[in-house]
């Protein structure tokens, strides 16, 4: 596997390219510039998988002329057959070569065999994140910005109680932000394409960044006035399948999501599509978070259809 780093590129700008001058030319267009009033398209979603339904969700995505696709974990159901990692890299590389992916990873990512292999191997090797970039000790989570979002990307399955890396880096802003000025419009780690011919994996890195925040209060809202988060296993959830799952996430990290007036909290794991309203500590709060699940991506388990009649407040 290898990893490029290519850039400074200019903001909303089509840049064509090939690898090692051979094989087939590719088109990807970059971001618009960061800042509150520049429009963004984001798509987002999870649990995608390699079927016909896949390609169906793929083939809406490519036809929305978005700027960003961010996934909410659960790629591809490789479930320990490694073979599947490259046939979803050619599956998806018509659509990742022409736009941003940012991903996080979910439990059909995990791959864990204890004292043979180590957790999201295959993961880590093929999805490289902005982890250095965004001043995070790992790839499973770090942060970027697209235009007028803030956007901080998480792991369900790494530790992430009070005194785990994941919490303090949340709780202290240890990740970092990244000016507008250079590579892709500010966003960190681009996944640009998987190249069928040479199996390389394809990244945009960002060159720059700014000064590290403090904490997640001291986002700069007058320049990204969206706060974002995205993880895998939903925090509220009022389908049969998966309850609780992200119970003992929620209980760590709720109240500093919070108190940092998180927007949107963006979920997969639950093969369904589900929105709350303005909610915290299990009830409606007009500060609140909105929680949406996407994990209706395509993949081959299909979809959860039985929810509670009544949902909660």
């Amino acid at each position: 596997m290898h990893h490029v780093v290519i850039g400074p590129l200019e903001d909303s700008t089509t840049y064509y390219c090939k690898c090692g001058g051979v094989g087939a030319e590719y088109r990807l267009k970059t971001l618009p510039l960061l800042g509150p009033d520049v429009p963004i398209k984001f798509a987002v979603v999870g649990d995608l998988g390699q079927t016909e339904w896949t390609k169906s969700t793929l083939e809406h995505i490519g036809n929305s002329n978005h700027d960003i696709l961010v996934f909410a974990g659960d790629l591809l159901y490789a479930d320990y057959y490694q073979p599947y990692w490259d046939s979803f890299g050619e599956f998806v590389e018509p659509y990742a070569r022409a736009r941003p992916w940012m991903v996080t990873e979910g439990n059909h990512d995990m791959e864990s065999v204890p004292i043979f292999m180590e957790s999201f191997r295959a993961y880590n090797t093929r999805w490289q994140m902005p982890c250095m970039e965004s001043s995070s000790d790992s790839n499973l989570y770090y942060s970027f910005e697209a235009a007028g979002v803030h956007v901080i990307m998480l792991d369900s399955y790494t530790d992430f109680d009070v005194d785990s890396v994941q919490f303090n880096c949340l709780k202290l802003k240890k990740f970092i932000s990244f000016s507008a000025d250079v590579l892709f419009s500010a966003c960190s780690t681009l996944f640009l394409r998987y190249l069928h011919c040479h199996r390389h994996c394809i990244y945009l890195l960002r060159t720059h960044y700014c000064k590290l925040q403090a904490d997640l209060k001291k986002v700069d809202r007058s320049r990204t006035p969206w706060l974002i988060v995205i993880l895998h296993a939903p925090w509220y959830n009022t389908n049969y399948a998966h309850q609780h799952n992200g119970d003992a996430m929620k209980k760590a990290m709720e109240k500093v999501l919070y108190e940092a007036r998180v927007d949107i909290l963006v979920a997969g794991h639950v093969h369904a599509y589900e929105r709350t309203t303005r909610v915290y500590d299990d009830n409606v709060d007009p500060c609140g978070i909105v929680h949406v699940t996407v994990g209706d991506g395509g993949n081959r388990e299909g979809l959860a259809r039985k929810f509670f009649r009544d949902a909660p407040d």
